[in-house]
């Protein structure tokens, strides 16, 4: 019930407000059940019955205007219509493998599957338009190719248990033989864009009226990468920091000696090469260019039976501490080539441990 006081023809009285429509459920088939999409409103307009008696005339009028405000539905039943829509083109950061900065690689194997859920009421298609990996640091951009892409790909309706939707599914794989995955992560991506385009009820009102959409869920696309460690690797850069914890006011170091302990169990060669940081992770000096490391002992099956131990020690001259009191942080970076092997093999027992320890020369004042 709104209240309205009298107005006049020259100054009309005009109330305004918002009815919440929570939780309620609407018919838009209108009371006859004959239409669709329409909402049907009825407002009875009353003078008030123990007042004083109106008299009105034909200049006299009532306006009424309303309309529906941000509808969010929660849940929809009927025929939903024939719709299609897009998503993307999107960047997405890609951090499957975003400690690998440089170098490439050749993988023997690799498999991407894709389990699409519809928890839609109706039928649906599917198109993957767009898949490209970025590497921005090569500036290189891979186009994903293969049979499954710009294809549309078929989804069956969920199934509404009491409330309880029951999705379809459907997988597709991406495998070297149906498609240039191998090309599109060899790219060493730090970035993709995407984009996939979506119908539903491709072929009309099939289900006589009785599609449904909880609009929590809609469609969804799970990714899976299944990448066997198995590949050719040229430079191939893994990189981490590391905080050395030094620092001016409590430990004045004149100058020193960084010495790095590894354990190779990889059959890999490995570089290490150290840089000084910034607080702003910009590289401004480096430490050592070109620590070598040997493969792990093999056996002539290329597979490691011992790991190889080195030491590598590197002087930091005064300049250079220096800069390390103010930063402190240090830029591990890893360069892994594989042997003579077509394509070598990494078991999950494999590791490579590497330890820093510092030899300083302080400053010492007594008081």
């Amino acid at each position: 019930n709104i209240s309205v006081p009298a107005g006049t023809v020259s100054s009309p009285a005009i109330v305004t407000g918002d009815l919440i429509l929570n939780n309620y459920t609407f018919d838009l088939t209108t009371s006859s059940g004959a239409k669709y999409n329409t909402f049907e409103t009825k407002i009875t307009i009353t003078v008030d019955p123990t007042g004083s008696p109106v008299v009105v005339s034909n200049l006299d009028s009532v306006f009424i205007e309303n309309s529906l405000k941000n509808i969010e539905p929660e849940y929809v039943k009927g025929y939903v219509g024939t719709s299609a829509f897009s998503e993307g083109p999107t960047v997405n950061n890609f951090s499957v493998i975003d400690k690998i900065v440089d170098g490439t690689i050749d993988l023997d194997e690799v498999d991407i599957s894709i389990k699409i859920k519809n928890f839609v009421g109706a039928e649906a298609q599917l198109k993957f338009a767009q898949f490209s990996s970025i590497n921005t640091r090569t500036a290189t951009t891979v186009n994903l190719s293969g049979s499954i892409m710009n294809n549309w790909i078929n989804l069956n309706r969920a199934v509404d248990n009491s409330g309880t939707v029951i999705p379809s599914e459907q997988s597709i794989f991406f495998t070297k033989s149906n498609s240039n995955i191998d090309l599109f992560l060899e790219n060493l991506p730090n970035k993709y864009i995407s984009k996939i385009d979506a119908k539903i009820n491709p072929l009309g009102n099939v289900s006589g009226g009785n599609d449904f959409i909880y609009f929590d869920k809609i469609i969804e696309a799970d990714f899976h990468i299944k990448i066997p460690l198995k590949f050719i690797a040229n430079n191939f850069t893994l990189q981490d920091t590391v905080d050395l914890g030094v620092n001016k006011d409590e430990n004045a170091v004149k100058y020193g000696d960084l010495t790095v302990y590894v354990s190779n169990g990889f059959p890999l060669d490995a570089k290490i090469q150290l840089y000084i940081m910034d607080k702003n992770n910009v590289i401004i000096d480096s430490i050592a260019q070109n620590g070598h490391l040997l493969s792990a002992q093999v056996d002539v099956n290329n597979i490691v039976v011992n790991p190889t131990k080195s030491t590598l020690k590197f002087n930091i001259p005064r300049y250079k501490m220096a800069l390390l009191e103010k930063n402190s942080r240090v830029l591990l970076k890893v360069k892994l080539n594989t042997n003579n092997a077509p394509h070598t093999t990494i078991y999950k027992d494999y590791k490579m441990e590497i330890q820093l320890v510092g030899d300083f020369n302080l400053d010492v004042s007594y008081k």
